[in-house]
């Protein structure tokens, strides 16, 4: 009986064991943005830093910008596409065709899809045309 009980005891070591192992490769980043709420000066552009949540290189792709009350397209966000994070990368955010907007506060979204499937980030983005903008 005392070898079955150190087979048994042994077995559920390597399990449990397995079972802590498996688990880390499922621990997959997460895409952070800072800041989430990017504000346009008068001046008209601004940036957002995109990293991953543990520092590691991780593709995701920029979409285009989606506009609140019927505006006409007036944001440019460089770099486009598809990217990879390096340590840190700079999203830029630019206002223009502003003389086709009303003299209003107009919003934006931009969103940002992780390529390894985890949760996508929104960056909203606000510009006033009609005053200080910031």
């Amino acid at each position: 009986m005392d070898a079955a009980q150190k087979l048994l005891k042994n077995i559920a070591i390597l399990t449990a064991a397995a079972l802590l192992l498996s688990t880390v490769g499922l621990a997959q980043p997460t895409l952070v943005a800072t800041p989430t709420t990017v504000v346009l000066p008068a001046t008209g552009s601004n940036d957002a830093a995109v990293t991953s949540s543990d520092g590691t290189t991780m593709n995701y792709t920029i979409g285009a910008p989606s506009y609140n009350g019927g505006d006409p397209a007036w944001l440019t966000v460089t770099p486009t596409g598809a990217t990879t994070t390096a340590a840190t990368t700079s999203l830029h955010f630019q206002a223009r065709n502003v003389a086709f907007v009303s003299a209003s506060p107009h919003t934006a979204t931009v969103l940002l899809t992780p390529g390894n499937g985890r949760a996508a980030v929104v960056i909203t983005v606000s510009y006033d045309t009609g005053g200080g903008g910031g």
